[in-house]
């Protein structure tokens, strides 16, 4: 992998040592959010809303492969020359929200699901990960 350093006014990145950060950044961020999804569903099936375990879950699944684009897109953005690297990013972003936001529709108008839960599930990946990567960071700069 060449190695690459971007070197703005105002922050300096070394993309040989943060693109295998955020490999293993993104794996325990999955595994929060696994744990989360197992807690959300349980708590669904406690309260006796069965009905709202699945709308939860496949929000939680459309959070994931929300994140999980974003990961792609910063991976494969911070390959690109520094001219286009803005653009390719935010271009690449607003396709993510379009298509994120068209799966939760199908679901809610189309499928017809419950949209509290699945929007629930959703909020619930984001926290979970904002969560995580605060405690992430804070363990790795100690």
């Amino acid at each position: 992998m060449d190695t690459k350093i971007i070197d703005t006014s105002a922050v300096r990145i070394d993309t040989a040592t943060i693109l295998p950060k955020l490999d293993n950044t993104g794996f325990k961020v999955a595994i929060v959010n696994a744990v989360m999804l197992a807690a959300g569903i349980a708590l669904c099936i406690a309260i006796n809303k069965n009905s709202a375990a699945l709308p939860f879950a496949l929000g939680v699944v459309a959070g994931v492969f929300n994140l999980y684009m974003y990961l792609k897109i910063l991976k494969k953005g911070l390959t690109k020359p520094i001219d286009n690297m803005a653009s390719f990013i935010m271009s690449r972003y607003y396709v993510k929200f379009v298509i994120i936001m068209a799966t939760l529709v199908v679901l809610i108008m189309l499928v017809k699901m419950n949209p509290l839960p699945l929007l629930a599930g959703f909020t619930a990946t984001i926290m979970t990960t904002i969560i995580a990567m605060v405690f992430i960071s804070r363990k790795e700069f100690e």
